[in-house]
């Protein structure tokens, strides 16, 4: 597993997007996108690079989340 961070704060949906280009040319299959909500809610947003699929999900269940994609179980 890689780890992928990008420390600038985003300002509009453009560099948001930009971001996520950048990341599917690395190859990397999903994104994990920490937010201002996350701080209270827990939760982030999990991207996949080839369906383009973004889904929120509570931190716990990134893990278990990415293994069953990633292994199939």
């Amino acid at each position: 597993i890689y780890l992928f961070i990008e420390d600038t704060i985003i300002m509009d949906h453009t560099q948001y997007t930009t971001l996520h280009y950048r990341a599917d040319e690395s190859g990397i299959p999903f994104c994990i996108t920490v937010d201002f909500d996350s701080l209270t809610d827990d939760s982030v947003t999990v991207r996949e690079r080839d369906s383009m699929v973004q889904t929120r999900m509570k931190i716990i269940d990134v893990l278990p989340y990415l293994s069953k994609q990633i292994d199939g179980f």
